[in-house]
């Protein structure tokens, strides 16, 4: 049976009034950077959807399909408030693996939003990631360690 699970976060884009506005908009390109890493880590890619379990589509701001998570773990981003969101069809899924995925969403943003702040006050940074553990593939532990030098 299908069940389409949201799971709310800390984070916040800026708010937008459109879809191209969004596209054009700093910290959802930034985001998108993320998903983009996550996705290449894991064998993945970035759509615009999710399926559930019985291959629906659900569009959604951003969707990150892995491998072994095929189904999608998607992005919701609230357009008036710039709220994110995820969302997925937890039918069937390894829990571990839906948290694996948020975390390592969330970390790389963060990480990310971080040095372009840093950058933007005329840091020098340096982001220094671990690499993933292939003995854990569906929980990988990474330590990301940002610099700043002025």
């Amino acid at each position: 049976m299908s069940h389409i699970a949201t799971y709310a976060t800390q984070l916040q884009l800026n708010p937008v009034s459109s879809r191209a506005e969004a596209k054009n908009d700093e910290s959802y390109q930034l985001f998108l950077e993320a998903l983009e890493v996550v996705a290449e880590e894991y064998g993945g890619r970035v759509e615009d959807h999710i399926t559930d379990y019985f291959g629906r589509q659900r569009r959604c701001t951003f969707g990150l399909i892995t491998p072994m998570f095929s189904a999608g773990l998607g992005v919701d981003v609230d357009p008036k408030t710039g709220r994110v969101s995820f969302v997925f069809d937890d039918y069937g899924v390894s829990q571990d693996l839906i948290q694996t995925l948020q975390s390592r969403v969330v970390q790389t943003f963060t990480s990310m939003a971080v040095g372009r702040a840093l950058t933007d006050m005329n840091y020098d940074v340096e982001v220094e990631e671990g690499s993933l553990d292939p003995n854990r593939p569906a929980n990988p532990r990474r330590k990301v360690t940002v610099r700043g030098v002025m």
